[in-house]
C-alpha cells in the first residue's frame, strides 16, 4: 500500500479506500490508485545488458566477427550489442585507445581485440578499473587491463603450422618466407610456436625472410613478389598475419600456384576461396562465433557475481582443399 500511495501520489487511507471500494474519493484520484497497483503487478523485465565490441584487426577478420556476433545476438536477444572495427592498415593507436574509453561508456561488459600497445594497455585498464568487465577476444592483453582471454592455443596453433611444413618439405628442408603483423599477442605466440618445433624437429627448415605486412594484402602481395625477385621462390610461405589474398594473388601472378607450401590462419570467405583454388595448403581456423559465445558467457558469470575462467582456450581446426573448406 506504501508504494502505490507513493506512485499515485496520495496517502495509504485513500489507496484503502479505493481498494475496499469505499466512498468519499474522486474518480480520477480512484483511477490514478488503480493504475498504480496495475504498473505494480507487472513483472519486472530485466535491464537489456549493452555489450560494446571492439577490434583493431584485418578487414577480413573484422567482417567475420561482425558476422559471428550477428549470429550470437539472433539467440541472445536480452543483449543489445554495438560493434566497432577498425582496420590495422591504417589505424591510429592513440585514437583507437581513446574510442576505447569512450565507446565502453554507457556499456555493461566490452569484448575487445587488440594488439598490445603501452597505450591500449591503459585503456584497457582504465575501462576495467571503472567497473566495466573486459574480455580480450582472439588475441590476449596483459591480466592487469582484462578480466579474461577467449580464444584460440596460439602457441600450438603456429607449432602444428611448422609440423606441417616440416612434413610436406621432408628431411631435406628447405627456405621458408615468414609473413606477420605487428604486436599482437597471438601473432607472437604463433611465431614462438613456430619456431620452436623448427628448431627442435625440423632443423632443415630455415626462415629465410621475415616480412611485416600490417594485415595488408597489397603489401602482402608485394613482400612474396619482392622475395622471389630477390631470393627465388620460397618452398613454403607462413602467414601468421592477415592479408593472406595478396599471397595468393602473388603466386598466381609468379605462376606458382602448387608449388610454394602455403599455411595461413582464419577462416573467411578470403581464405576459403584461396583453399579451393589450391593457392593455400592448409589453414589453421578458429570458430569465432563460438569465442563471441565463450565470451558472453564469461560476462554472464561476471554479472552473475559466479566464478569464471580466466583463460578460454580451444583448440584451432586444420582444414584444407579437401577437407572442412
Amino acid at each position: 500500500m506504501p508504494e502505490i500511495a507513493r506512485r499515485a501520489g496520495v496517502g495509504t487511507a485513500t489507496v484503502d479506500r479505493v481498494l475496499n471500494g469505499r466512498a468519499n474519493v474522486s474518480a480520477a484520484t480512484a483511477t490514478r490508485v488503480l493504475t498504480a497497483l496495475a504498473e505494480l503487478r507487472q513483472p519486472k523485465a530485466e535491464k537489456q545488458r549493452r555489450i560494446t565490441v571492439l577490434s583493431e584487426s584485418g578487414d577480413s577478420f573484422n567482417r567475420s566477427l561482425e558476422d559471428a556476433v550477428a549470429a550470437v545476438a539472433r539467440r541472445r536477444q536480452d543483449l543489445a550489442f554495438d560493434v566497432h572495427t577498425f582496420s590495422s592498415m591504417d589505424v591510429r593507436i592513440l585514437s583507437l585507445a581513446q574510442q576505447i574509453e569512450r565507446l565502453s561508456q554507457g556499456a555493461d561488459g566490452m569484448i575487445l581485440v587488440a594488439r598490445e600497445d603501452p597505450a591500449i594497455v591503459r585503456a584497457a585498464r582504465a575501462v576495467k578499473r571503472r567497473g566495466t568487465p573486459v574480455v580480450c577476444l582472439a588475441t590476449d592483453l596483459p591480466e592487469s587491463c582484462r578480466h579474461a582471454f577467449v580464444g584460440s592455443n596460439e602457441f600450438g596453433a603456429g607449432a602444428a603450422a611448422a609440423g606441417l611444413i616440416g612434413d610436406l618439405l621432408g628431411k631435406d628442408g628447405g627456405d621458408v618466407l615468414l609473413i606477420v603483423c605487428g604486436d599482437y599477442l597471438a601473432a607472437k605466440d604463433r611465431e614462438t610456436g613456430f619456431r620452436h618445433v623448427l628448431e627442435d624437429l625440423c632443423p632443415s627448415v630455415r626462415i629465410v625472410e621475415r616480412a611485416d605486412v600490417r594485415n595488408d594484402p597489397e603489401i602482402a602481395r608485394a613482400a612474396v613478389v619482392a622475395h622471389i625477385d630477390r631470393f627465388g621462390p620460397p618452398d613454403a610461405i607462413y602467414s601468421i598475419a592477415g592479408g593472406n589474398s595478396g599471397i595468393g594473388r602473388a603466386l598466381q601472378e609468379c605462376e606458382l600456384v602448387g608449388q610454394v607450401t602455403f599455411v595461413g590462419h582464419e577462416l573467411n570467405s578470403n581464405s576459403r576461396l584461396l583453399l579451393k583454388a589450391g593457392q593455400m595448403t592448409y589453414l589453421i581456423a578458429r570458430d569465432q562465433e563460438q569465442e563471441v559465445m565463450l565470451g558472453i558467457s564469461v560476462l554472464d558469470s561476471i554479472f552473475a557475481g559466479h566464478p569464471f575462467s580466466a583463460r578460454e582456450e580451444r583448440p584451432a581446426r586444420i582444414l584444407s582443399r579437401h577437407v572442412g573448406a
